[in-house]
């Protein structure tokens, strides 16, 4: 009887497990799904008001005053930098899934907090209110804290739902998604400005910005339907030796420099990068309206331009990563970039507009085409236990990009856009030599886990087949 008793609990553990790791394969597979479509989405509502629209706007409620645009953005960049850390550290230790659902509750108060804002700022163009330009600021601390969760434990679930060796795959989706959306959002964009005024005032561009919030409600809706993913087991203390050996076998800088220290160089990278993208990005807009005086449907053409190079771009740079390796792509990708970005410095005054758009849109592309290499290494590379802080951590590097954005506009206010375009090419080159230490370390192929496929062939091909549809759409 005993026997008979431990034979059916035997078989209950059995079919306990097969149901678990059912469950667990479907709920990889939702999530996959759902944070493609989620960057999809953010990719379009992003692209509508945060490009342009945002900066213009707070730029003619200033009365024209670069500085007061970056100080906007840098109230986005400290609240991220506040939060980023905690929000990564209780993912981890909790569930994920909850704090992206917190996340989406805070990005539905900032819409309507936005849409208000902007709807009272741009009744009067004369009487402008006082109060809207502090509370504008205000309310981008809220949308800190939804970008802080969206681009921290929303893309840590992500890591966890793809099996280690096909992550640069599945951030190539991720990132042909978003770039898909964002070249839908400016041609949004451009069509309202169409019908209904292209102008550089508060009402023109009110009407675009209240489409872009609309669109972030819809995008929001992903963020409450995420599943937590169980921990794999904690690897024996043979397995755990046998990584420990592996991570010590590549080195350099005299030993300096491990497997280990791959997630601090390339966090202190995007660090130095986004101090210098922060005192450029927020202003290429304003670049394009003040010094090439080109109206508001000409700058919209210009950011549907930028997505499509970005993606044939990626796609380049993922076949030659599987050549060259992960790490000399990226650095060669953005060596190419800082030269176009200081061909538009010296430039400026001697070409025409076409000339300098096109190597901006060139500049653009190359530098953001590698973002799948720069996740999957990243990934790769962090303990499971601690990708939410990472991917956090990637959110402070943001504080970077928003905190200069104060000095780049009193850089422009004084100098002019052309200075701080230097001023970033010297620092993403610093940022860029960071990480040549890395060619050495990180293996030119990426590895596969010897373990049973999470997902077919299948659907990896279904989805292929659904970018390729979002792209050409």
């Amino acid at each position: 009887m005993n026997g008979k008793m431990t034979g059916i609990s035997i078989d209950g553990e059995k079919m306990k497990g097969k149901m678990d790791s059912r469950r667990k394969r479907a709920d990889m597979k939702w999530n996959r799904r759902a944070i493609v479509m989620m960057g999809f989405l953010f990719g379009m509502a992003d692209s509508v008001w945060i490009g342009s629209v945002l900066a213009s706007f707070v730029y003619i409620l200033a009365n024209g005053s670069n500085t007061a645009v970056g100080l906007v953005e840098a109230a986005e960049g400290a609240t991220i930098l506040l939060v980023a850390i905690p929000i990564g550290y209780f993912a981890d230790k909790g569930s994920k899934s909850k704090v992206v659902i917190f996340g989406g509750v805070v990005l539905l108060v900032a819409i309507a907090v936005s849409s208000f804002v902007v709807w009272e700022a741009a009744e009067d163009e004369n009487e402008k209110p006082k109060w809207s330009i502090w509370v504008m600021g205000a309310t981008m601390c809220l949308w800190g804290i939804a970008s802080a969760v969206s681009n921290g434990p929303a893309q840590a679930l992500l890591a966890d739902s793809v099996e280690e060796g096909d992550r640069t795959t599945w951030y190539t989706f991720l990132f042909v998604a978003y770039i898909g959306g964002s070249i839908l959002g400016p041609t949004v964009a451009l069509i309202i400005f169409k019908r209904f005024g292209d102008h550089w005032t508060l009402q023109e561009l009110r009407n675009v910005f209240l489409a872009g919030m609309a669109l972030e409600g819809v995008a929001s809706v992903t963020m409450f339907v995420l599943r937590d993913i169980p921990k794999k087991p904690k690897e024996s203390s043979k397995e755990k030796e046998a990584n420990e050996a592996s991570e010590i076998s590549k080195t350099c800088c005299y030993g300096l420099i491990t497997k280990k220290a791959i997630p601090v160089v390339l966090f202190l990278s995007s660090v130095v990068s986004a101090l210098g993208s922060g005192m450029t990005v927020k202003f290429f807009p304003l670049y394009f309206q003040n010094n090439l005086k080109l109206d508001p449907s000409g700058v919209q053409v210009v950011y549907i331009l930028v997505p499509v190079a970005m993606s044939i771009l990626s796609g380049l740079s993922t076949f030659l990563a599987a050549h060259i390796g992960r790490v000399f792509c990226m650095v060669w990708f953005n060596l190419m970039g800082i030269g176009c970005l200081v061909a538009m410095s010296l430039l400026s005054d001697k070409l025409p507009q076409l000339p300098l758009c096109a190597i901006y849109i060139i500049r653009t592309g190359l530098m953001n085409a590698t973002y799948p290499l720069n996740e999957s290494i990243l990934m790769d590379t962090v303990p499971e236990t601690q990708r939410a802080r990472w991917k956090s951590l990637e959110s402070v590097a943001q504080f970077g990009w928003c905190g200069s954005a104060v000095i780049g506009g009193l850089v422009s206010d004084k100098h002019g856009y052309e200075r701080t375009f230097i001023i970033t090419a010297g620092i993403q080159a610093l940022a860029t030599l960071i990480l040549i230490p890395l060619i050495f370390i990180v293996p030119m192929e990426e590895k596969k886990r010897k373990v049973s496929r999470e997902y077919s062939d299948d659907e990896t091909t279904a989805l292929i087949g659904n970018e390729e549809n979002a792209i050409n759409s």
